[in-house]
């Protein structure tokens, strides 16, 4: 059975509300073309989640946070819950992403993916090792709920907004150990899938392609470029 590749397109904070608006307006037909063979993923700001939901709700184009809090509700101001994203429109969900890992225990990452699979929205975790701490909010999850599913972003520290891209063998290593560890706890393979995030271009995609086990990539500011984002994804 062949398995989905996915491109995740995390926009960070480089679009304004108006620019990100602007950019959806613009290629939103294009990119709703390629996603009908291709997973898709859009990861926009909070403030144009809903626009983005709404926009792309009768496409091919999934949609995610960038993030989300370890609590369900509550008195916690400036979070925003699963359900809220779930309430939008939101199909997935970055957790633990290397510029925010500093911010949260990996209790908290964990408890971030719990909230998500409760509310049905596909967490997106990411990596920069295989260290079983860093593999436990997976392990956790897909252990708990063994139907459900998990995107693990592997992002090396040394990769992030720097364009350096290890070596295919490197990345393999690294896909070997995180398969190793969900194997040795007997979560099935189709219940996770690996990406590889850092450096993405379209000049590196080509050969990022040929890694055993890669499922997909998450693409920082390369996403935001429309032609560099689409051949990425024709590479």
């Amino acid at each position: 059975m062949n398995r989905p590749f996915f491109y995740i397109a995390n926009w960070k904070m480089y679009f304004s509300y108006q620019q990100t608006i602007s950019w959806l307006n613009e290629y939103l037909s294009d990119l709703s073309m390629l996603a009908k063979n291709n997973n898709i993923i859009l990861c926009p700001s909070y403030t144009t989640l809903e626009y983005a939901a709404q926009t792309c709700k009768n496409t091919h184009l999934l949609i995610g946070g960038q993030d989300c809090s370890s609590y369900a509700q509550g008195a916690h101001t400036g979070q925003i819950s699963a359900l809220s994203l779930s309430e939008i429109g939101c199909n997935y969900c970055i957790i633990g992403h290397s510029e925010q890992r500093s911010l949260f225990s990996n209790e908290e990452i964990e408890e971030k993916a719990l909230r998500l699979i409760e509310n049905n929205i596909i967490p997106i975790l990411c990596i920069n090792n295989s260290s079983p701490e860093q593999l436990q909010p997976a392990l956790t999850v897909l252990s708990r709920y063994p139907s459900k599913e998990m995107l693990i972003a592997y992002e090396p520290l040394e990769s992030i907004g720097t364009g350096i891209v290890p070596e295919n063998r490197s990345i393999e290593e690294q896909f070997y150990a995180i398969n190793a560890q969900l194997e040795h706890e007997n979560i099935p393979r189709e219940s996770y899938y690996l990406l590889y995030g850092g450096g993405v271009k379209k000049v590196s995609a080509t050969p990022l392609k040929l890694i055993d086990r890669l499922d997909g990539f998450l693409i920082g500011g390369a996403s935001t470029q429309f032609d560099e984002f689409t051949q990425i994804i024709d590479a």
